[in-house]
């Protein structure tokens, strides 16, 4: 008989793949209705004009239009002119607010994209709608752009991404039956891993590589229809087809030595095979139900599984031997993770609770209680002191990596947390949910560092490099994506070495910028009089520092918010929110040639931002930077529908 649980996971793969066959069919229905619109619309276009009678009668404004237009020949011409100025201006506010609208959800490159569209193609001496408006969107964006790269080329969902060990190749696993290799520095496709004939549902890479030379670097991919491929893990050469498995096979992991990997199946057990030859070396049996997943331990000495029967089970790789069962949970136990140094075991479970476990002994250490429904997600830092746990009630929760005891509540996601990863210093968590987009958080305090949106369904995966300068997600989308951990791109590290120039009053030394008592707000006041010229306000925290730039146009404010903000100096318009900063700022102020923000946060670590002269040289960077264009999809969502009312 099938157990809730069973029952649940089982609803959950199938959900999404009949999520997937239908964003096919309404992707095909779109394309045929979009055609047929097209082509009406063309035919309609290339149709005379309608001729209208008009008769000699008195218009409205007691005059014939024929003589209306003969006294006046250049008044309808300019009404026109106008009227088109009009609609252009619209036009561009219009798009201006999309593109604010999609830089605050996180997809600041859509952002960015939206903005541009409302600019012409050749910038020199043209008239600008809204202009200002323009600039200050794609400041916005400019501010909070990460995202790096798109590795597009599935044709359905991307379950999985992982980066290879020494970081240069990504290795995606997709619906469409189809793995793929990935460069890494510039985003192209290495090689193209087909054979499968169902779904692949997970993939990893092994240890080998250059910095294991003696290890052949070897890639394993796991389908629904119970078989693995064993590949080259640099050429995507395929090494063996590997039948054992009974039903779907839904996780695989390699033993740190690269001489082993371990796939988890529906069908009940666990597989070791030779990760060279891919010869079956062992069958860890004993779990009732379903196996959900297989992961070794640090030292590769044992195995950690977790299955549907509601227990996590210890293994010892050598002799196959079931040692330790996790029990206490009272339903499956979704996903598992060793600590560290192997001392400890975290397990989460669909009863709505995660648990931690002594390793060597399998007794309880703690019930981390909290989450109000199914635990799907459970990761620990580096150093093991902290355990994070991710929930379908749309949290993150941070624990105590030794006696489980609550930290924080992370807060944000507005779907279901999939996947947790800690960045290899520790010092940052991201998780991936189905409101996709993925997040960035602080892992001592759980505070929000991004929000990465550009994502067109639920965000499956997320992983660090190596170096922990990139993260990858992999999404329903059937994309993976490479963004930038540190910062927005626009964000250059540390500059220590750079000069900060701090002014309160304006190079003319006719403004001065005065924070209030209360230090929220901002005011520009005349010099002379004192009267007030604007008054700038939207910092959440008190403000620590002003400066005007060395123009006098902007001036950059520092929160203890831990955000810095560019306003425009003659208006008093926030330009720009530079964000990320890992605690509260001390100051702020601008290089002295004018080219970039720099702020210092109160820690001492300081941080440069490009700024531009012009807007020009502002689009003539992004457009640089941008790693895509608008989607078709996205194009008919926002300008045509614009542009054409449909």
């Amino acid at each position: 008989m099938t157990g809730p649980d069973e029952t649940a996971q089982q609803w959950a793969v199938d959900a999404r793949r009949r999520s997937a066959v239908k964003r096919l069919k309404l992707q095909v229905a779109a394309a045929l209705v979009f055609s047929a619109g097209f082509i009406g619309y063309s035919w309609y276009a290339g149709q005379p004009e309608p001729v209208m009678e008009v008769s000699d009668s008195v218009q409205a404004d007691g005059q014939n239009p024929e003589q209306s237009a003969k006294r006046n020949p250049g008044a309808s011409a300019g009404s026109a002119q106008i009227d088109t100025a009009q609609r252009a201006t619209q036009r561009a506010r219009k798009l201006v607010a999309l593109s604010r609208g999609r830089t605050a959800a996180g997809d600041a490159v859509t952002g960015a994209l939206l903005a541009l569209e409302a600019l012409p193609d050749n910038l020199e001496g043209a008239e600008i709608p809204a202009a200002t408006a323009i600039e200050h969107a794609l400041y916005a964006a400019h501010f909070s752009h990460r995202e790096v790269a798109v590795l597009g080329g599935h044709i359905a969902d991307v379950h999985v991404a992982r980066f290879s060990p020494d970081g240069k190749f990504v290795l995606s696993a997709s619906s469409d039956r189809t793995a793929r290799l990935w460069h890494v520095a510039d985003a192209t496709e290495a090689a193209f891993l087909k054979g499968h004939s169902d779904e692949v549902w997970s993939a990893a890479f092994g240890p080998g590589g250059p910095a294991n030379p003696e290890i052949a670097p070897r890639a394993a991919t796991v389908a629904s229809n119970g078989f693995v491929r064993l590949w080259d893990g640099r050429s995507g050469k395929l090494i063996a087809v590997i039948k054992g498995h009974e039903d779907a096979v839904v996780g695989v992991d390699f033993g740190p030595h690269g001489r082993l990997f371990v796939t988890a199946s529906h069908d009940g057990t666990a597989r070791l095979w030779d990760a060279r030859t891919g010869a079956r070396v062992g069958v860890l049996k004993g779990h009732q139900q379903r196996v959900l997943s297989a992961v070794f331990s640090p030292d590769g000495q044992r195995i950690l599984t977790t299955s549907d029967d509601a227990t996590a089970r210890l293994w010892n790789v050598k002799s196959g031997t079931q040692t330790t069962v996790l029990a206490g949970h009272s339903s499956g136990v979704t996903g598992a993770a060793f600590s560290p140094d192997g001392a400890r075991v975290g397990t989460a479970s669909s009863d709505g609770t995660a648990r931690l476990w002594n390793s060597a002994t399998g007794a309880e250490i703690a019930v981390l209680k909290g989450h109000e429904t199914w635990v799907s997600a459970i990761a620990f830092s580096p150093d093991g002191t902290r355990l994070a746990t991710g929930s379908r009630d749309h949290t993150v929760r941070l624990w105590d990596g030794v006696d489980g005891a609550k930290v924080a509540v992370l807060r944000g996601h507005t779907g279901w947390v999939n996947a947790l990863a800690f960045g290899p210093d520790g010092k940052r968590l991201a998780s991936a949910s189905g409101d996709y987009t993925a997040r960035l958080w602080t892992a001592r305090t759980g505070a929000s560092l991004a929000k990465l949106g550009g994502h067109g369904n639920e965000v499956a995966s997320v992983a660090f490099s190596g170096d922990g300068r990139r993260l990858l997600t992999a999404s329903g989308d059937g994309t993976a994506r490479l963004w930038e951990t540190r910062g927005p791109v626009s964000a250059f590290g540390s500059a220590g070495s750079v000069k900060v120039l701090v002014q309160s009053h304006s190079p003319d030394r006719k403004r001065r910028v005065q924070i209030s008592d209360d230090r929220l707000t901002m005011r520009i006041l005349d010099a002379a009089n004192g009267a007030v010229i604007a008054v700038l306000k939207s910092h959440q925290a008190p403000i620590a520092a002003a400066a005007f730039s060395a123009d006098g146009r902007r001036v950059v404010s520092a929160s203890a918010d831990g955000t810095a903000r560019l306003w425009d100096a003659a208006t008093g318009a926030e330009i720009g929110r530079i964000e990320g900063a890992a605690g509260a700022l001390a100051r702020a102020g601008f290089s002295p040639d004018g080219r970039h923000v720099v702020i210092v946060s109160k820690s001492g670590h300081q941080q440069t931002w490009r700024i531009f002269a012009d807007l020009g040289s502002l689009v003539l960077h992004l457009k640089d930077v941008l790693p895509r264009t608008l989607t078709r999809q996205q194009r008919r969502q926002y300008v045509l529908k614009l542009d054409f009312g449909r």
